[in-house]
């Protein structure tokens, strides 16, 4: 988690200053300098707020227990456990969602073209296989 951050601090670093320094110069006879590091502040927060992964796109993994695994599509090391009482809609293993965390719950949405798209490469990636045996 904390390499996340750092890595998402290394992007976000030169974006916000590049856009600090074009409000600078565009603004540069009226934009009073005391206000700079306020407006730093301000487009940070809302750079980082677009780029928050408040959102994602996951695969169910299992259905196990109390709880209903999903891994992140980029990077299926990490791990979401939502509990089965918040899955608001029928799924089947290895189907794609884009989950959006909405304070304590979730907003859950079967992304079934995208789920369609990743069976049908599965399923062709098997078959090559087959043949090549």
């Amino acid at each position: 988690m904390m390499t996340a951050v750092l890595l998402f601090a290394t992007v976000i670093v030169p974006i916000v200053l590049g856009v600090v320094e074009l409000i600078k110069r565009s603004t540069s006879e009226t934009l009073n300098k005391n206000f700079i590091p306020l407006i730093a502040f301000a487009v940070g927060i809302f750079i980082g707020f677009v780029g928050s992964d408040n959102d994602k796109k996951y695969t169910l993994d299992s259905l196990d227990g109390d709880f209903g695994k999903f891994l992140l599509l980029e990077d299926e090391l990490v791990q979401l456990l939502i509990p089965k009482n918040l899955i608001n809609l029928h799924l089947d293993e290895g189907d794609i969602v884009e989950i959006i965390k909405i304070n304590e719950t979730y907003k859950i949405t079967l992304l079934q073209g995208e789920t369609d798209d990743a069976t049908e490469k599965v399923s062709s990636l098997l078959e090559k296989l087959r043949n090549n045996k």
